[in-house]
This record gives structure tokens, C-alpha cells and sequence, in this order.
């Protein structure tokens, strides 16, 4: 009886999204009702445990929607100078090879997007620069939605950061678990892409580049991980991928871009790549900036250094990208609007989610649940555990809210089964951001975005195929992982 109260939460969000289709912030709140009831009711829970749950997923959500605030602000006011849809077509125009365009579209372009803005933005800017490549729009859909390959490093991390936090790993340990884990799956992602939009002779054509820019966006991405930040890695391997496809045109001889134009459209991707960098490389900047203005709550294990968080450089590039490009007041206020509306949602929902999952932890729900798995798995949940990883993915479209909802959940299994929490967690990362891409929701906003809508079953059908091989590659490649490690 326990084990089916336990997991009723979760079921519930199931039902809420799945079948009634609800949305996240909807089913959030609902979700959390829902257990604070299970919890009062059937695990005589206490008022404050409720109260601290719900506080303690609000200052961890915080911690997010910091940065995912300025994100997405910072994409709006590029929208209103019109700089996305300039460097889309740069993009777009600079060679006559449309397959390293493609490549520069999908590994450089879009995911430098989602790892400034994340919330799947890169999805929607990149899909109607790849139907304007020449690719009809049901594939340049697939292809969009593959192209949100790097989330876990979306909205600079903000995902990863939450589970972290909610897992008690350390920032840098899941973020380069995460690199390690994910890394062949970029160029199983390629391969597909090429095969959606060209066909498999060209697979068969160009396996060289495939491997040369899976491999350099991986590597990078690894390298940034440990080097230099988690919270900056999508963004430093977007650029270097964008600079190896323009290295790749410059040698073909078939480059044909206004070098200048595309760094001044660039400018705010860069200045804040510079901003980061600079503030986790220089010990004389990160230990001030870590220690002023550091919110601190010991009685939550709350942290939150106000000028160290990529937030806040987030919101000095915004306010230099008002001044560079001379946006309007009118139209920042109107970005200003628009991202209020996109986060309030998020901080909500988020927050719901957290509380979720910490009150499963406080009344031992989370516990049955893991020892039950424990018990009925064992050891071999390692192969099962990038599926309940997904499948939050898949429900929520949000690495953000599937960890909310299951890392812990991942880590407690860990422990009853004696594999590595850690293990755990960068599977739960890694599986539940591939899976975002089948989410029903963001298939059925591209087939209506690009009237497509009679096709939306056969896309959705497409895309879960694709994530189901990703999920299979992040099983292998974690069964290897824990046989090197042990």
C-alpha cells in the first residue's frame, strides 16, 4: 500500500500531462496539492515539513530563474533588433555547401542559442532557417528538434545546476559526467540529421566531417567542463564549432561571409563568454564576486552569490546589447513584457516540482520507491535508469523539471543498489534533456508553427524514435563507464 502512495505523485503527473494535457505550470501546482494531501493524509506528515519543501523549492528554483530570467530577456531584445534572424542568414548564405551549413546551423548555431536562452528557443529560431536552406518542412522540423542537443547545458546550465543542488553532487562533477556520457551521442545526432535532410549516401559521403565536428563539439564541451565552467560549456563548444565550420569553408575555398557584420551580430554571445570566462578562470574576480552580495540560508543549504551567478552577467549583457544595437525603450519594454510573461511560468512550475520531489524525501516516499526498485532491478537498473529519465523529459520538456522530479529518486536507487549516485545523475541529465526533444508539446507547436499539423503524429512518432536510439547509446555508453570506473 505504501509503494502505491508513494509513487501516486508521479502518476499523477503522468496523467496531467500525458493524457490531459495539461500544461507544466498547471500541472505543477496540481501535482504539489496532490502530494501535500498524500502527505497529510496517509504519511502523517507535519505542517512544517510542507512549509519547507515548499521553500526550499522556490529558493532553489531561484537559483534558475536568476539566470533564465536575463536569458530569455537577452533573446527578446536580439529579436527586436532583428540580430537572430541576421545571424540566421548569414548563416544561411555564407557557402554553397548546404550540408556544413546545415552542421554549423544545428551544432553551432542552435545550441549557442538554447545555452543562453534555453526553454527550447533554439528550436523555434533554427527551423525556419533550415526550411529556408532548401529542406521541406516536416524534415526541417526533425531536424530542428534534434538540434537541442547539448540542453543539459541549456539557459547556461540551469537544468544541470538544479539537479546539483537537488542531488548533492558538486556542480563540476555532474557537469562532466554529463560531457562524458552524452559525448557519442553528438554524432549519432549528426548522422541523423544528414540522413533526415540528405538522405544516407551522403551519410556515406561525409563521414569524415561527421566525426570531425561530433568530435570537436564534444571534446570542447568536456574540455570547458572541466577547464573552465559547466555554466559556460554550451556556449564555448557552440563557438568553436562555429569557428571550425568557417576554418572548414575558408580551406574548401567556398566562404562567402561578411566577417565583420556576423561579430558585430555576435557581439552580446560574446561579451558574455568573455564575462564568464574570465570570472572562473581569475582567482582575484571569482573569490570577491563569491563573496559579496552571497545570499545565504544555512537553515535550506541555500546559496546564491548574486555577482558570480551567470545571472548576473546575463543582465550586463543585456544592458550593453541595448546600447550597442540602440533598441527603442519602446521595444525593450515590449521584450521586457514578454519575457515576464515566458518566466513566471517557469519559476512557478519549477517550484512545484522541487517541492514535489523534496516532499517524497521528507515523508520517505522517495524511499520505498527506491527500495522497491532496488529489490526488484538490482544492479541492473543502470540499463533502465536513462528511461526514467526520459520519460520525465518526455512529460515535462524540461531537463529543468525532470530533474526536479527524479533525481533524487535517481541517487536514493544509487544508494539501495549499491551503483554510483553520480553515475545515476548524469544519466537522469543526459536522458531527460535528449527526451525534451519528443516532448508531444514541442512537436505539436512546430507542426502548427509551420502548418504542418496533419503530419504531427508521424513527427511525433519520428522524433521518439530517434531519442529511444539516443537513450540505448547513454545506456551503453554509462554500462561502460561504471565497468571502467569500477
Amino acid at each position: 500500500m505504501d509503494l502505491l502512495l508513494s509513487i501516486t505523485p508521479i502518476i499523477v503527473i503522468f496523467i496531467l500531462i500525458f493524457i490531459f494535457h495539461r500544461s507544466a505550470f498547471q500541472t505543477g501546482v496540481l501535482g504539489l496539492l496532490i502530494t501535500i494531501m498524500i502527505s497529510i493524509g496517509c504519511f502523517q506528515s507535519e505542517l512544517e515539513n510542507i512549509y519547507n519543501a515548499i521553500i526550499k523549492g522556490f529558493l532553489i528554483s531561484i537559483i534558475a530563474a536568476y539566470v533564465v530570467f536575463f536569458g530569455i530577456f537577452l533573446f527578446h531584445l536580439m529579436k527586436q533588433a532583428n540580430k537572430v534572424d541576421e545571424i540566421g542568414t548569414i548563416i544561411s548564405e555564407c557557402t554553397s555547401n548546404k550540408l556544413v551549413q546545415l552542421f554549423i546551423i544545428v551544432i553551432g548555431f542552435s545550441p549557442l542559442i538554447e545555452s543562453t536562452s534555453g526553454f527550447g528557443t533554439a528550436f523555434l529560431i533554427v527551423t525556419p532557417i533550415i526550411i529556408s536552406v532548401g529542406i521541406n518542412p516536416v524534415k526541417a522540423i526533425l531536424v530542428g528538434l534534434v538540434s537541442l542537443l547539448s540542453v543539459p547545458w541549456g539557459a547556461l546550465s540551469t537544468g544541470t545546476i538544479i539537479g546539483s543542488h537537488l542531488s548533492n553532487i558538486p556542480t563540476n562533477i555532474i557537469g562532466f559526467g554529463s560531457a562524458v556520457i552524452i559525448f557519442p551521442t553528438y554524432l549519432y545526432f549528426l548522422v541523423v540529421i544528414t540522413y533526415i535532410a540528405f538522405g544516407k549516401e551522403r551519410v556515406k559521403h561525409h563521414w569524415k566531417s561527421l566525426l570531425l565536428f561530433s568530435f570537436t563539439f564534444g571534446t570542447v564541451n568536456i574540455l570547458s567542463n572541466v577547464f573552465i565552467s559547466v555554466e559556460l560549456s554550451g556556449v564555448i563548444s557552440s563557438l568553436s564549432t562555429l569557428v571550425l565550420g568557417i576554418i572548414f569553408l575558408i580551406l574548401k575555398k567556398d566562404f562567402i561571409m561578411n566577417t565583420r557584420h556576423f561579430i558585430v551580430s555576435m557581439s552580446p554571445y560574446i561579451i558574455l563568454t568573455i564575462f564568464i570566462f574570465f570570472t572562473r578562470l581569475i582567482p582575484q574576480i571569482h573569490t570577491p564576486l563569491n563573496r559579496f552580495l552571497n545570499i545565504r540560508i544555512s537553515k535550506y543549504n541555500f546559496e546564491l552569490p548574486l555577482l558570480y551567478s551567470p545571472g548576473f552577467w546575463l543582465f550586463l549583457t543585456t544592458i550593453i546589447t541595448i546600447f550597442i544595437f540602440k533598441i527603442p525603450k519602446i521595444k525593450v519594454w515590449e521584450s521586457l513584457k514578454r519575457t515576464t510573461k515566458q518566466w513566471i511560468p517557469f519559476l512557478f512550475s519549477t517550484t512545484c516540482f522541487v517541492a514535489v520531489a523534496q516532499l517524497m524525501v521528507y515523508t520517505n516516499m522517495t524511499n520505498t520507491i527506491a527500495h522497491f526498485i532496488s529489490l526488484t532491478f538490482g544492479s541492473y537498473f543502470i540499463i533502465l535508469s536513462p528511461i526514467l529519465g526520459g520519460i520525465g523529459g518526455f512529460l515535462t520538456a524540461s531537463n529543468t523539471g525532470a530533474n526536479a522530479m527524479f533525481i533524487n529518486l535517481q541517487t536514493q536507487i544509487g544508494q539501495s543498489t549499491g551503483l554510483s549516485p553520480s553515475l545515476l545523475a548524469y544519466a537522469q541529465n543526459v536522458s531527460a534533456s535528449h527526451a525534451t526533444m519528443a516532448s508531444p508539446s514541442r512537436v505539436m507547436l512546430g507542426a502548427e508553427m509551420y502548418d504542418v499539423k496533419e503530419n504531427e503524429n508521424e513527427l511525433l512518432r519520428k522524433i521518439t524514435f530517434i531519442v529511444i536510439g539516443a537513450l540505448f547509446i547513454v545506456a551503453v555508453n554509462l554500462c561502460l563507464y561504471a565497468w571502467i570506473i569500477n
